[in-house]
C-alpha cells in the first residue's frame, strides 16, 4: 500500500495570510463606511486593529476570517512540534511550544468573539483576549526560534540558516515593540495613536514570522504520511 504525503508549507503559508487579510479587510471596510478615517495605521496610528474591526460588516469580515483562524494556529503550533522533534528531538521547550501555542489560540477565539460587543464586561473579555493572545503567542515564537538557532549550531538544517536569524529578529523586534509601548504609556499624556503604531507593527511582525516558517518547510519538505 502507497503512503500519502501531505504538504505542509501552504498550512503554514495560510497560517500567514489569513490574519492580514482578516485585518486589512475589517479596515477597509470601516474606512469606506466612515467609520474611521482613511490613514496608514502603521505609521499614523489613526485606529488600532480592534476598532477596525469592532462595528458592521468589519466587524462580520473581521470574525468570519479570525475564529476558524484560532483553529489553524493551535494546528501549527502543534505541527511545529512535530517538525522541531524531527530535526532535533527532544527538549524540554517542546513541552511548552504547544501549550502556549493552543492557549493563544483560545484567547484569540475569546477576543474575536466579543470583538463589537458592548458594556465593560465585554470589554474585559477582549482587552483579556488580545493580550494573552499577543503574548503566548510571542513566546511560543520565541521559544521556537530559540531551538532552530540551538539546532543551527549543532548541524546543519535542511533549509537555509538566514530562516532562522530572520525569526531571531522578529522577535527581537516585538520585544523591543512592547517595551517601546511600556515606556510610550509611561512618558506621553496621549499615547493611543502611539499604541495602535505599535500594535500595527508587533502584528505585522508575528506574521512575518509565519512566513519564515512557510519557506523553511517549503525547503525542508516537511510533510505528514497517511497510509
Amino acid at each position: 500500500m502507497q503512503s500519502n504525503a501531505w504538504k505542509l508549507a501552504p498550512y503554514a503559508l495560510l497560517v500567514g495570510i489569513a490574519p492580514l487579510v482578516a485585518a486589512h479587510l475589517a479596515l477597509g471596510a470601516s474606512i469606506t463606511h466612515g467609520l474611521i478615517e482613511a490613514c496608514n495605521p502603521y505609521l499614523q496610528g489613526c485606529t488600532s486593529i480592534s476598532r477596525a474591526g469592532r462595528y458592521g460588516l468589519a466587524n462580520h469580515l473581521f470574525q468570519a476570517v479570525m475564529l476558524p483562524y484560532a483553529t489553524l494556529l493551535a494546528g501549527y503550533w502543534l505541527l511545529c512540534t512535530v517538525w522541531l522533534r524531527r530535526l532535533g528531538g527532544e527538549s524540554r521547550v517542546l513541552v511548552w511550544i504547544p501549550v502556549l501555542g493552543v492557549v493563544s489560540a483560545v484567547f484569540l477565539v475569546l477576543y474575536a468573539t466579543f470583538l463589537g460587543s458592548d458594556g465593560d464586561f465585554y470589554r474585559l473579555m477582549r482587552r483579556y483576549g488580545v493580550i494573552v493572545y499577543f503574548a503566548f503567542n510571542f513566546l511560543a515564537q520565541l521559544l521556537m526560534a530559540a531551538r532552530l538557532h540551538t539546532l543551527a549550531t549543532q548541524a546543519d538544517l535542511p533549509f537555509p540558516r538566514w530562516v532562522v536569524q530572520v525569526k531571531v529578529v522578529l522577535c527581537a523586534g516585538m520585544l523591543a515593540l512592547g517595551l517601546a509601548n511600556v515606556v510610550g504609556g509611561a512618558i506621553l499624556v496621549d499615547n493611543d495613536a502611539f499604541e495602535n503604531v505599535i500594535e500595527w507593527n508587533a502584528a505585522l511582525l508575528m506574521t512575518t514570522y509565519y512566513f519564515m516558517t512557510w519557506w523553511a518547510w517549503r525547503k525542508d519538505g516537511f510533510s505528514l504520511r497517511f497510509g
